[in-house]
């Protein structure tokens, strides 16, 4: 006799299922996920494309990134507009993550604008242990990142103004 999904178990195959709460659930996490991959990622490129023309305008000689005497005796030196371009660059790549993540979420009411800005900032800790920096630019570059990133997502989705009437006077 031939084989029916009725006359054997293993060719059942349920109906469809019409969507539910838990798969809304989802597509907002996979949403989530797709805004704060391409949100870092975006703001790796630009970081990294805005460093290497700063590095063009402001060269640094380290022979050795591995000498941390070297590096810090280099630090010393560096001109102050060679820092704010770095800070610029920091500026830039978090409002473009801000601007990418707030668009693949569809919303600039998303929390991956703050996360990203707290990641970039946690790798900016990092930076600033591993590598010394005047005083100023450790504060300032600690305090770009979040404050970038929420202002690329309004960039992307600005608020919209409310339309009041004007009562009218006698």
């Amino acid at each position: 006799p031939p084989l029916t999904p009725s006359s054997h178990p293993l060719l059942f195959i349920p109906p469809p299922t019409p969507p539910t709460h838990a798969h809304r659930h989802t597509m907002a996490e996979f949403r989530t996920t797709l805004s704060l991959l391409f949100g870092f990622l975006s703001a790796f490129f630009v970081i990294a494309i805005l460093q290497a023309v700063g590095g063009l305008v402001f060269p640094v000689d380290v022979a050795d990134w591995e000498d941390a005497a070297a590096v810090a005796e280099v630090m010393k030196d560096i001109p102050t507009m060679a820092l704010v371009s770095v800070l610029v660059s920091y500026s830039i790549g978090l409002i473009a993550a801000g601007y990418v993540s707030a668009f693949f979420y569809g919303s600039a009411n998303s929390q991956s604008p703050l996360l990203l800005g707290i990641i970039y900032t946690f790798f900016g800790f990092m930076n600033l242990t591993f590598i010394p920096h005047p005083t100023w630019f450790a504060i300032v570059s600690s305090a770009v990142y979040i404050p970038s990133s929420i202002y690329g997502s309004r960039l992307a989705y600005p608020k919209k103004p409310v339309y009041v009437p004007r009562m009218k006077t006698a």
